[in-house]
């Protein structure tokens, strides 16, 4: 059984922790301001077309530093990754009866990785891609049912 802790110390231990939450608040709107809250203007012609609009507008904007900012990973390692999951990911993610993404699976992929990295807010990561945060939680969860079990299986399972 846990020692009982006095009421001065409960009180200093309560300060502390709103101290760290404050903390926590302040860098969480900090690396908030970071990222644009507009959405990308319709005349990059190269990124309207491109099959994965998201990710390519990030790069395009900001190279390879900003896609490993957000990911934690430099392009090529991304694309690496995404080369380990893609078949899997092109066979089971927007298919069947329902509905359908407008996401780009290695968008999702892109966007997954980040909410992975960053924590936070559903709201905070839904205004760095510039979507609606419901779509936005619906659509990485889902694809997170999707990933997860190939993922176990390669990465987990295999190493066993």
């Amino acid at each position: 059984m846990a020692p009982r802790r006095t009421q001065r110390s409960q009180q200093e231990h309560q300060q502390s922790m709103l101290a760290l939450l404050d903390e926590r608040e302040v860098e969480r709107r900090a690396e908030y301001a970071e990222f644009p809250r507009q959405p990308p203007s319709d005349d990059d012609a190269d990124t309207q077309d491109s099959p994965c609009p998201i990710i390519d507008s990030w790069y395009n904007e900001g190279g390879a530093e900003a896609v490993r900012r957000l990911t934690n990973f430099s392009p090529r390692e991304f694309n690496r990754l995404w080369g380990s999951v893609c078949p899997h990911v092109t066979r089971y993610w927007n298919v069947g009866r329902g509905r359908r993404s407008a996401l780009a699976g290695k968008d999702v992929f892109f966007m997954t990785l980040s909410v992975l990295k960053f924590g936070g807010t559903w709201d905070m990561n839904a205004a760095i891609f510039c979507v609606k945060t419901p779509t936005f939680i619906k659509t990485i969860t889902a694809f997170l049912h999707v990933l997860a079990p190939r993922m176990y299986d390669d990465w987990v399972r295999a190493k066993a």
